[in-house]
């Protein structure tokens, strides 16, 4: 995780009030959500990789979030699985 650590503090930054004065009027509540599941060895490369096209929102100095979810399943994973 050191790794992947490094690689986000070399991201461009925006912050929140600059993404809500651009000119497209990005909307973060009104927005679609894509997850992959990818595994933990490859995420660092894959950061490494959008590095140059991607910016990292920043709120309060903070860069890393974390999110609770509670997902719903069956305990064979169908509903994962049918997605």
């Amino acid at each position: 995780m050191d790794e992947c650590l490094s690689i986000i503090n070399r991201f461009q930054t925006i912050s929140l009030e600059s993404l809500n004065s651009l000119k497209n009027d990005v909307k973060l509540m009104d927005r679609h959500d894509t997850k992959y599941v990818l595994p933990r060895n490859k995420l660092a490369s894959l950061l490494d990789l959008l590095l140059s096209d991607y910016k990292l929102l920043t709120i309060e100095n903070k860069k890393v979030f974390t999110y609770k979810n509670l997902y719903f399943d069956t305990p064979d994973f169908t509903f994962y699985h049918q997605h």
